[in-house]
């Protein structure tokens, strides 16, 4: 859950339950920071602000494909 709230005069903010997500398997394994787009003038990226330390997952979990079967995908 990623939130953004915008004020009339300009000022904004991001919030998000947890500080990021974990990708799909088949995509980079890192986890990834929640984001909210900003154009004040210039376009740019801004992380959001937690309320919970971790990363959110898939319900229901989606088990890790073998490496070969997702060698054979790229």
């Amino acid at each position: 859950m990623t939130y953004y709230i915008l004020r009339k005069d300009g000022a904004y903010a991001g919030v998000s339950l947890w500080e990021g997500y974990m990708p799909s398997p088949w995509e980079d394994p890192q986890p990834k920071r929640h984001k909210i787009a900003v154009h004040d003038g210039t376009k740019r990226a801004e992380e959001t602000v937690p309320l919970f330390k971790g990363f959110s997952q898939e319900f229901p979990p989606f088990p890790k494909a073998p490496a070969e079967y997702v060698n054979q995908l790229k």
